[in-house]
């Protein structure tokens, strides 16, 4: 068995491959090219019997470079960067560092501690796009934030009456109108019917009513603001509203191109079906936790899990592993507040308090008890409410339910610990309730 670990950069790659032993057998590097990367596989696979045999340390889990070992047959484990920092500091107090001894420490981390981490299994090809979709749309939306969040600025420079009209100046009527009239004047020129017509031609609800508000919003006092401010200004904004208006058609490319991926996917409609999560939330979902239901690994950060999710200690290393994983992270913190969403309108209703107590608070750690116990989907009781954590349970006994994914992101232990009380708990605490009294904890 071989060893080889990579340390990975843009340009070029530093390798160094051992034996089981820890002797070094051979260093180089790898050019981030086809034919270098072909240069470098034959020559570790005439000093193996098997591609399997070669076991790749990196510290990322994606990337051409990933990918091409992988389908050589390689396997490779993607190590947290941090605990190769801390390694290093094991085998050499110096703080020197170099690209050789990082791929050294990578290897030796493998001959040493590789029960610890788990190899990279890759996902099928509608999850990897999706991931890679959804994480690309992610981008886009922060890009629009920040030019949105220059148009702000730039209004309020030359043409700050125009924020009191619009409170979100991203939205596309406002670009639309920015686009047309982009100064003070020009705006205050337009006739309430020629801005009523506008309004109407881009689909704005009550176009007359907001037409007349705009037409009065700019008769009051203004600010005096040099006309050479107000041109270049007035520049810059046309230039922004032209880049947010091509961003949006793209973003809505990318909705429609995620929402026909995720019909594809055979768990799409399962992630769709949960509480509060729309086409976008549910593909990041299925992309960020992929196709691998192991119930002692966690994909992207690999990092074992114990399947006992309502212990603190199995919480805590959910808890960790999603601090690693930020597209995951902030996926189930979203999904998370849809759902609290949704569950305190749920609340609002008069006959819905039994009815929260029974289903998502009891049924879901029975039945995930009951599938620890070896007991076949077939023989489960009925769920007469028809969880939405239940359902997850049945279909993937020993993932984590959503809704325990999104208390646990934000580090609310104890509160996931009260939400998935015991049967016998939930009744007493709803006599509690009918007594006037405060049950016991």
């Amino acid at each position: 068995m071989l060893l080889v670990g990579i340390d990975w950069a843009d340009k070029e790659h530093v390798y160094c491959l051992m034996d089981e032993v820890g002797t070094t057998l051979s260093t180089g590097t790898i050019e981030h090219t086809a034919e270098g990367l072909e240069h470098f596989v034959n020559a570790v696979r005439a000093r193996a019997q098997r591609p399997g045999d070669v076991l790749v340390a990196l510290e990322t889990s994606h990337g051409p470079l990933v990918g091409a070992l992988l389908e050589h047959g390689f396997t490779v484990y993607a190590l947290n960067p941090k605990a190769v920092e801390r390694n290093r500091e094991r085998f050499r107090m110096s703080g020197a560092k170099s690209d050789l001894r990082d791929a050294w420490v990578l290897g030796t981390m493998l001959r040493t501690d590789r029960h610890l981490y788990r190899p990279i299994i890759p996902d099928s090809e509608l999850a990897q796009e999706l991931r890679a979709l959804t994480r690309d749309r992610a981008d886009l939306v922060c890009t629009r934030t920040m030019l949105s969040n220059q148009l702000t600025t730039c209004l309020k420079t030359y043409f700050p009456e125009f924020l009191t009209l619009f409170a979100d100046p991203d939205r596309p009527v406002a670009l639309a109108l920015l686009q047309a009239f982009p100064t003070r004047d020009r705006l205050q020129a337009a006739s309430p019917g020629e801005l009523e017509r506008f309004l109407r031609r881009h689909h704005c609800p009550h176009s007359r009513e907001r037409a007349s508000a705009i037409s009065q919003g700019l008769r009051g006092p203004t600010f005096h603001i040099d006309p050479p401010v107000v041109r270049a200004k007035a520049r810059l904004a046309s230039t922004l509203v032209a880049q947010l208006q091509t961003l949006a058609t793209h973003i809505d490319a990318y909705d429609r191109e995620i929402q026909r991926v995720l019909k594809l996917h055979p768990d799409g409609e399962l992630y769709h079906s949960l509480p509060g999560a729309g086409d976008v939330l549910a593909a990041r979902m299925v992309g960020e936790l992929g196709d691998n239901r192991d119930p002692h690994q966690c994909h992207h950060s690999h990092r074992p899990l114990s399947p006992r999710l309502h212990s603190s200690l199995a919480r805590h290393a959910l808890a960790v592993c999603l601090q690693q994983h930020a597209p995951l992270r902030v996926g189930a913190r979203l999904l998370s507040a849809r759902t609290e969403a949704r569950e305190e309108t749920c609340r609002s209703h008069p006959d819905a308090g039994q009815c929260m107590a029974a289903h998502h608070h009891c049924h879901a750690p029975d039945v995930a008890a009951l599938r620890r116990r070896g007991v076949p989907a077939g023989t489960l009781p009925p769920l007469p409410c028809g969880c939405r954590d239940c359902l997850w349970v049945i279909h993937y006994p020993t993932a984590t339910p959503p809704a325990l994914l999104g208390r646990t992101t934000r580090g609310a232990t104890e509160s996931a610990r009260r939400s998935y009380r015991p049967r016998a708990a939930c009744d007493q605490s709803r006599q509690g309730r009918v007594a006037g009294r405060r049950p016991n904890p």
